[in-house]
């Protein structure tokens, strides 16, 4: 992988986008830069257009965000995203997308547990079960999360999935 040129793979049911760190800096300026190249892949990566569709494509799932993970169901992407929609078409076993910088292992396995309430069932019940507990149990705490969620303009229906994802060790200990 040359170092702005974004990189993907297959791996269990999961297509994964590596965005490429900037050359020479820390995790937390590659971040920042990251977030600034959101405003214009042209400046910096190889193929901007694929950064474009990843980006947008996340807007209309999760909501409109300055983050440097997405995650979403491969059966968002759309026609309008041509260069996904071939990534689909090469790795056909892909059930979830998702994108983060290389070297940010929080976020790659922030985003993988996205992937684990997707395609795993059991899970999903099991993070569902916690949801409700969390709502009438523990109000507070419930509407808490609600905040943090809506302060970072996710969208209502995808509250559970980020609650899992950034609160699992909370799972168990509600289910």
């Amino acid at each position: 992988m040359t170092e702005k040129t974004i990189f993907w793979m297959v791996q269990d049911q999961v297509l994964h986008i590596l965005f490429p760190m900037i050359p020479g800096s820390s995790l937390s300026i590659s971040h920042r830069r990251f977030l600034e190249v959101q405003q214009d892949p042209n400046d910096y990566y190889t193929n901007p257009e694929l950064c474009r569709e990843v980006l947008r494509v996340s807007s209309r799932y999760e909501g409109p965000n300055q983050f440097v993970g997405f995650n979403l169901p491969v059966t968002y992407i759309r026609p309008s995203e041509p260069m996904l929609m071939q990534m689909l078409r090469n790795y056909p076993s892909a059930k979830y997308m998702i994108a983060y910088m290389v070297g940010d292992d929080e976020s790659r396995d922030h985003e993988l547990r996205h992937a684990q309430f997707y395609i795993d069932t059991d899970y999903q019940h099991r993070v569902k079960q916690a949801w409700v507990r969390l709502q009438n149990e523990f109000p507070s705490a419930y509407e808490h999360v609600v905040s943090i969620l809506q302060s970072k303009n996710y969208e209502p229906r995808v509250f559970m999935d980020e609650f899992q994802a950034y609160y699992p060790e909370l799972i168990d200990k509600l289910t």
